[in-house]
């Protein structure tokens, strides 16, 4: 039975690796998850909302009950249920990955992944956030698309590239662009088809970023901030009869939960004369994939959301500028998808035509790179690579 191993160094980074493990466990090969944290008789600490909330932006707790808050949020927790029975979990096996026949880690992952190579097992990485990558360190793919992942945005020369260094990322490496496996499921939702509501999608910057709040605000200062943020951003929306659908981060700084949005919103509401619930909040773990297709438009405000959103052939999306550039600056390269005052927003709710913008240049060229790799065989295709790996054993 072959055994793989899963290694991360941050929590949200099993994004990339749960739909895979869940692939290897149906095949019936033996998965183990590196842990960070002791399990004592079959049991470890859970992860709590303070364990987030104090992090925040750099979350490394790796437990059980991390991967299953993980694996909540991409909808495949009830896959994970049915055979968290059948996976293992380790606190040395990182450092003995010679008794793993493959290893495999998000590309943020790679200068650990380079380490563990050294020992002679198959090492593979998987695409994360603004990466749709796919390889292998040590060995070559079998199925590559030199052409295709060569002469796209990810690898040729342009401010995106050069700003990311995705070549120097894998430099020396087996390499093809390869869509995010979590995004398999949400192919299948796409071919359903969703009917648009009259709403508007937004995703919460989080908290203690730099955009509504900064770290360490106190609750008075935050709460302020996010009723101005209401303000600034919902209002518009709700005067012109659309829905302003909030989903709040993962992992959102303190005050800036659900219960905390819940407060805040029901006195906007209140003081606006908006019935209760006008403004739809949704909560860290929810899988938001169907509120997003069925909105008019998704506002972010530097959320690296927008890779995966463009990832899944979406283009109706528009980079927030004017609360806060913290985040958002590492967009400039995509001027066009900007809204840099509230103005701006007033004049795009105004005209329905500009709801799906005419991206030009270096925008128009990444969401299309993006959107091409859609085609819900992620996971699949790094499954045919790791058989390869084992026949070549």
């Amino acid at each position: 039975m072959p055994k793989i191993l899963f290694i991360h160094t941050q929590t949200l980074y099993a994004k990339a690796t749960i739909p895979i493990a869940l692939q290897c466990v149906k095949n019936g090969w033996d998965v183990t998850f590196h842990v960070n944290r002791p399990i004592i008789l079959g049991r470890s600490a859970p992860l709590s909302e303070q364990d987030i909330k104090k992090r925040y932006t750099g979350v490394s707790i790796l437990t059980p009950d991390a991967y299953r808050f993980i694996s909540k949020i991409i909808a495949l927790d009830n896959a994970w249920s049915l055979v968290t029975q059948d996976i293992s979990y380790s606190f040395l096996a990182k450092y003995l990955p010679s008794r793993f026949d493959v290893v495999v880690a998000a590309v943020k992952d790679m200068p650990l992944l380079r380490y563990l190579s050294k020992s002679g097992t198959p090492s593979f990485y998987v695409g994360y956030q603004h990466f749709p990558v796919f390889g292998r360190i040590n060995g070559s793919l079998a199925q590559l698309d030199n052409e295709g992942t060569r002469s796209s945005v990810f690898f040729s020369e342009n401010p995106f590239s050069r700003s990311h260094k995705f070549y120097e990322q894998v430099e020396g490496t087996s390499y093809r662009l390869c869509n995010f496996p979590h995004l398999d499921r949400v192919y299948q939702l796409r071919e359903q088809g969703i009917k648009h509501s009259k709403s508007v999608f937004i995703f919460h910057p989080g908290g203690y970023r730099g955009v509504v709040s900064q770290p360490g605000d106190d609750k008075p200062t935050c709460y302020r901030a996010q009723r101005h943020f209401l303000e600034k951003i919902c209002l518009p929306i709700l005067d012109r009869g659309l829905m302003p659908v909030i989903k709040i981060h993962p992992l959102r700084a303190t005050y800036h939960d659900l219960s905390d949005l819940k407060e805040i919103a029901c006195d906007f509401e209140q003081d606006y004369g908006f019935d209760t619930n006008t403004i739809k909040l949704i909560g860290p773990t929810h899988w938001h994939w169907p509120e997003v297709f069925s909105a008019e438009f998704i506002l972010t405000f530097g959320s690296s959301a927008v890779y995966e959103l463009w990832a899944t052939g979406l283009t109706n999306i528009f980079v927030c500028n004017f609360l806060g550039t913290t985040r958002s600056h590492r967009f400039d390269f995509f001027h066009d998808i900007f809204l840099q005052a509230e103005s701006d927003l007033s004049d795009l709710l105004d005209d329905p035509q500009k709801w799906y913008p005419t991206l030009v240049e270096l925008t128009a060229r990444t969401s299309m790179d993006y959107a091409r790799l859609f085609d819900g065989d992620a996971t699949q295709l790094i499954h045919a690579e790791f058989r390869n790996a084992f026949a070549d054993a």
